[in-house]
C-alpha cells in the first residue's frame, strides 16, 4: 500500500482501465511531480505509464518514433504491442506497459 492508500499494483490497474475505458492518453494530465486526479485513487507518478503507453499506441498505429501525436486520427493496427523503460528506477524496478488491440480499439493494457 502506499502512504496515500491504494497498493502500487491496484493504482497501476487502474491507470490500465482508465486507458481502455477513454482509448486515448488526453485524459491524463500531470502536475511537476508526474501525479494526475484523472483517476480515482490513483497517487503514484503516471509519466513513466503514459511515455510507455504512448509508445505501444505509436507502434500500433504504424507511426514513427520520431512523430509527437500518435492519436492524430492514426487506426490502430491489431497486436499486442510492449514498452519498457531502458533502465530500472531509484528502487531497482523497470517499468513495462503492454497494450492490445483488437478491432482497432485498446481491449487490454497493464502496468507492471
Amino acid at each position: 500500500m502506499t502512504e496515500d492508500g491504494l497498493t502500487w499494483k491496484a493504482q497501476a490497474e487502474a491507470l490500465a482501465e482508465a486507458l481502455i475505458e477513454n482509448q486515448s492518453l488526453s485524459f491524463l494530465t500531470t502536475d511537476a511531480e508526474g501525479k494526475t486526479d484523472a483517476v480515482t485513487g490513483v497517487s503514484i507518478s503516471v509519466n513513466g505509464f503514459i511515455d510507455l503507453a504512448a509508445q505501444c499506441m505509436k507502434q500500433a498505429a504504424g507511426l514513427e518514433p520520431a512523430q509527437e501525436d500518435p492519436f492524430a486520427g492514426a487506426k490502430l493496427t491489431d497486436g499486442t504491442y510492449e514498452a519498457k523503460t531502458s533502465e530500472p528506477d531509484s528502487n531497482g524496478f523497470t517499468d513495462v506497459v503492454t497494450l492490445t488491440v483488437k478491432d482497432g480499439a485498446i481491449t487490454e493494457a497493464s502496468n507492471d
